[in-house]
């Protein structure tokens, strides 16, 4: 078989001496963490929902560690109309989020312009 060229996995009709390492390491990984005496404890802490692209990701690094120090989980969505703003969007009305941190607003510019990555429903706060 050459290098470049992906062999089928077969599930059903394989023995483990054909696994994948990465495979293997997964299901040893599975089974340590099925294993554990208790379970972890998760800190709950409160959320702010960001939008990044590649163009604004230093500024939401510096505000992530900002915020993280802070006491505050941040999740960054990567504003695609709607894989991202809009999935984004849809949690803050859930009522998930306590703040909302968006800076990369290319998104509603699009809408306005007529982009390719514009989301068809951007909420409104006020």
């Amino acid at each position: 078989m050459e290098p470049h060229q992906q062999q089928a996995w077969d599930f059903h009709h394989s023995t483990s001496k054909h696994a994948p390492p990465e495979v293997l390491n997964r299901v040893a990984a599975a089974a340590v963490a099925a294993a554990a005496p208790a379970p972890h404890s998760i800190v709950k802490l409160p959320t702010i929902l960001s939008t990044q692209f590649g163009n604004t990701t230093p500024n939401l690094i510096v505000a992530k560690d900002y915020l993280s120090k802070q006491g505050y989980d941040v999740i960054a969505f990567h504003a695609l109309g709607r894989t991202g703003g809009y999935v984004m969007e849809r949690l803050v009305e859930s009522g998930m989020a306590v703040g909302v941190y968006d800076v990369t607003t290319h998104e509603l510019v699009d809408e306005v312009a007529g982009g390719v990555l514009s989301q068809v429903m951007r909420i409104s706060i006020g």
